[in-house]
């Protein structure tokens, strides 16, 4: 049967229970209807297939799989086609496991480098996200695996990300936080989109019509399935009349019992429901076709078998069913790729390769005794079971070892935590691949160290001629469920740079962590390479760029600042329960140049070992723009205007194109690969826009001496601004080529866009010049940048928002989170205990350390989750969680009613207060 007819069949409660989830990872089955459940786990840079006892925070066990590095190296590569590679691999897995939907990718902007997820994020500028997951879904989902773009939208910190609200005004809105979704779901047609917990503007992401149906569906034309986060759903009725169509996980039967009522009554109408049933069963009936495609390629068998070996176990499925050894030099590959060579002061890289016949393996300076012994008595007296076996070649020792020193280069930062957390099927460390070098730890697995451990170091540096120094932030700095601190690395780190740079200057640092970490001790070091988290083949892409087997040619996917006071949103971010997006448009790149803030390294840059040279800048221009030019030169006005004003006739989708080309040449001694990115310049005064905004790149491999030309294409939108609608402000814009944001090669000025805005005219009032909102401002800036900057958050609106009364008890609600309670109210504060309590026992005991990354990503999660997110996610049912908020309130017998099924619960009496808060802004 066709989904349609499927449809007809079904009873109104079958219908409304279809768009639950029947437990953590799975949708409904109904067999009446031959309807099989489906399969999801968490991406995006690997799955994560959980096995027995199921969790959304990565702590039970999950079945190998290939950890490809995370999105903050895999978009420094800025290589669309790499992502491809790359998605197709971890579809083959996949489907290999059985899985038919992967949660991922995120394409959530990078709007302030504290956010404890960045790791899991493309970038802080739009285009380039939202470029490399197009390339990303469009294979997998080519290669029959469904995705789920999240998390839409603006969920761009881990601070209450459960019940922020994210004020933000529209132009903003779109221009920045929806363009990267709106490129993935265009270029890449994601089978589903994931919305997000928090609200926009007062509204839930899944109640919100407007961004579900008005902006996703009918503006974009998206035709698939609208997925809850774990636990997002706020109220069932208003997000089936959203076009949110998957309440995920399990455990909501209340919801479903209040939305049959709801139809009945009149409050819902039964349309709403059918769509949302109509689009699962179209992906449910994707998904099995997708099955059999696969089942046929590799079994030759029927479907009822291939449903069996789902649940076969994961060694008999990874082997029979992909190349695991393959697809860990594919993560290599794409390691090597997002890896990026910040400095390389006297060409200290690529390192001197030892001949392979040297016989040195390595020394551990942890097992020599006699720490200050030279290096040569250390070759011929360490014992046989020490890290080292040579018997001869030892006089040349010292000169051609390399120190590597840090304890990350025996426990490689390879990946995030959080739900995201992959079971690798293999696991290099630099110790393993970087045989020939002089081993210290330096200091411990937490960012700690010790006068021992330093001093071990130090001798270790003395005595080498280079050193390769390790270090990061460990796991514990940065997770999902929480943002970092700061940006500084820790305290153990910086004093082992210290140590080790006053011993050796010719150190090269390898940072791996999963965002922008300040650097004051730049100016010491000769070499940085930032690895990022590269995944379970980094350790070998580091080697191969250290030696020179790989030129790097990765370059930063977001700005890295001086300090983070320097940050636009340094003052206001994760101070508040919501999030009131101040800066506007200025985000990044967009922000430092607009105000001309030196960086340390700014948005595209990222060395190489050969050099490039661009030349012969080519625009071709629209037909109707070389008309205006030539009329310029005639001084014909009148031809002009009636010119302009005939192609300010056309439609929206304006297909006035432009190419620009231009020749890169390899002026180096080796190949080498070179990322060109085209920005865009706008200037009109009349309008503020960032000094400049990417708008393409291309990366193009070359050999010594060779040339080649790049081509872009640039349309009508790539000169617009949001106005209610995309409108192209006419006038002179510079398009630029160049290797960063603040390395322009090549540019040329040309004359673009359909529409005039005057200073006085209505459409034009948000996106007028204006002084710059003065709560935003850092007083390092000086004052007169503020003309340069925008106000697009009215005062009111702002004041508003923040005179928001938290509440207080008696007026809890299930948006209030028991971390929330707990502060005034005592009942509440025990509840905390026990949950404490409760995850220590799941972690393995009750006394853990509170720095691990995992307890405290398990705690914010669980006791900063609204009370609705725990009855859902905990598959908690019938009145004790209504009971519990009543009990905080004060109502105590009532509490207790409900609690025992005394008292009928009411979920939605508890939405009043929130009703209110919308208002504020409206």
């Amino acid at each position: 049967m066709d989904s349609k007819t499927i449809l007809q069949k079904m009873t109104l409660k079958e219908k409304i229970a279809l768009c639950s989830g029947q437990d953590f990872w799975h949708t409904k089955a109904m067999k009446q209807y031959g309807i099989e459940a489906l399969m999801m786990c968490d991406g995006p840079h690997g799955l994560r297939k959980q096995e027995g006892k199921a969790d959304m925070l990565g702590v039970h066990n999950s079945r190998e799989a290939t950890c490809f590095p995370t999105a903050v190296t895999t978009a420094c590569t800025w290589n669309p086609e790499l992502m491809e590679i790359m998605g197709q691999t971890i579809a083959e897995e996949a489907l290999a496991y059985g899985v038919d939907i992967v949660l991922g990718p995120g394409v959530n902007i990078k709007r302030n480098p504290l956010c404890g997820r960045n790791f899991e994020y493309f970038s802080e500028d739009p285009y380039l996200a939202g470029k490399l997951a197009a390339g990303w879904i469009r294979e997998m989902e080519g290669a029959g695996i469904a995705l789920s773009l999240k998390h839409f939208a603006c969920n761009s910190q881990e601070w209450k990300r459960f019940s922020s609200d994210s004020i933000v005004d529209e132009r903003t809105l779109r221009e920045i936080y929806l363009y990267a979704f709106e490129l993935a779901v265009k270029e890449g047609h994601p089978s589903t989109v994931m919305c997000a917990y928090n609200k926009i503007n007062g509204v839930h992401c899944s109640d919100d019509k407007r961004l579900l149906t008005d902006i996703l569906r009918r503006e974009w034309g998206f035709d698939g399935l609208v997925i809850t986060d774990w636990g997002a759903m706020n109220d069932r009725i208003q997000a089936f009349q959203a076009g949110c169509d998957l309440n995920m996980p399990g455990g909501s039967a209340y919801m479903e019992r209040e939305t049959e009522q709801a139809v009945k009554s009149g409050i819902l109408s039964e349309k709403s429901v059918d769509a949302s049933a109509l689009r699962v069963l179209n992906l449910m009936k994707k998904c099995v076709a997708n099955r059999l495609v696969y089942d046929r390629k590799t079994t030759g068998v029927g479907y009822d078998q291939m449903i069996t070996e789902r649940e076969a176990p994961a060694e008999k499925m990874a082997s029979s069913k992909y190349d695991a050894e393959v697809h860990h030099d594919i993560a290599r590959q794409v390691a090597e790729e997002g890896i990026v060579l910040l400095k390389n002061e006297d060409q200290i890289l690529p390192l001197q390769q030892i001949d392979d016949d040297s016989n040195v393996s390595m020394i551990n300076m942890e097992e020599i005794a006699d720490a200050d012994m030279p290096i040569e008595n250390m070759v011929k007296t360490i014992d046989s079971d020490a890290c080292i076996k040579s018997e001869t070649n030892t006089s040349n020792v010292a000169k051609n070892t390399v120190a590597l020193i840090g304890n990350m280069a025996q426990n490689l930062r390879y990946q995030g935590a959080g739900s995201s957390h992959i079971n690798p099927t293999k696991l290099q460390q630099l110790v393993d691949v970087l045989p020939h070098t002089v081993f210290a730890e330096g200091c411990d697995a937490y960012g700690n160290t010790t006068e021992k451990l330093l001093e071990k170091a130090k001798v270790a540096a003395r005595q080498c001629e280079k050193v390769v120094l390790c270090v990061g932030l460990p796991e514990r700095y940065e997770s999902e469920g929480f943002d970092r601190g700061s940006l500084k690395l820790p305290e153990g780190h910086l004093r082992l740079i210290n140590a080790v740079t006053e011993e050796n200057a010719n150190t090269i640092v390898i940072l791996m962590s999963g965002g922008v970490v300040e650097c004051p001790w730049a100016g010491k070091v000769k070499g940085i390479l930032y690895a990022g988290l590269s995944g379970q083949a980094g350790a070998q892409a580091i080697a191969n760029i250290l030696y020179g087997k790989v030129n790097p040619s990765g370059k930063l996917a977001e700005s890295w600042p001086i300090n983070y006071e320097d940050c636009a949103t340094a003052a206001f971010y994760g101070k508040e329960k919501d999030a009131i997006y101040r800066e506007g448009i200025y985000v990044g790149y967009r922000y430092y140049d607009k105000i001309q803030l030196p960086v340390r390294w700014c948005f595209g840059y990222g060395l190489s070992y050969t050099t490039f040279a661009y030349s012969n800048l080519k625009i071709q221009e629209p037909e109707s723009s070389e008309q205006i030019r030539q009329l310029q030169k005639n001084n014909q006005i009148e031809k002009i205007k009636r010119l302009q004003k005939d192609i300010g006739k056309q439609t929206k989708d304006l297909k006035e194109e432009y190419v620009v080309s231009c020749d890169i040449t390899n002026t180096g001694a080796l190949p080498g690969k070179e990322i060109v990115q085209l920005y865009v310049s706008a200037k009109t005064p009349e309008i503020h826009r960032p000094v400049r905004e990417l708008k393409g790149f291309s990366k193009v491999y070359l050999m010594p001496g060779e040339t080649k030309q790049v081509q872009f294409l640039l349309t009508d939108r790539d000169f617009c601004v949001y106005a209610d609608g995309w409108k192209s402000p006419r006038g002179r814009y510079t398009i630029e080529l160049g290797t960063s944001s603040r390395d322009i090669r090549l540019s040329e000025t040309i004359h673009a866009g359909t529409v005039d805005f005057d200073k006085n005219d209505d459409c034009a009032d948000n996106i007028k010049q204006s002084e710059f909102n003065k709560m935003m401002i850092s007083e390092k800036i000086p004052d007169q940048t503020t003309e340069h900057l925008p106000k697009q958050l009215s005062d009111e609106v702002i004041q508003a928002v923040m005179q928001r009364k938290p509440h207080h008890k008696g007026t809890y609600t299930m948006e209030d989170s028991v971390e929330e309670m707990q502060k005034d109210v005592r009942f509440m504060r025990v509840f905390y205990k026990a949950a404490d309590w409760f995850i220590r026992r799941s972690l393995g005991g009750t006394i853990i350390d509170e720095n691990e990354a995992q307890y405290q990503m398990m705690l914010a999660s669980s006791m900063g989750s609204p009370m609705r997110t725990m009855m859902i996610c905990g598959g908690i049912r019938g009145g004790l969680i209504p009971g519990v908020l009543d009990l905080a309130n004060g109502h105590v017998l009532r509490g207790i009613g409900k609690m025992c099924g005394i008292v009928k619960s009411n979920f939605s009496e508890t939405k009043e207060v929130e009703k209110t808060q919308r208002n504020d802004y409206q």
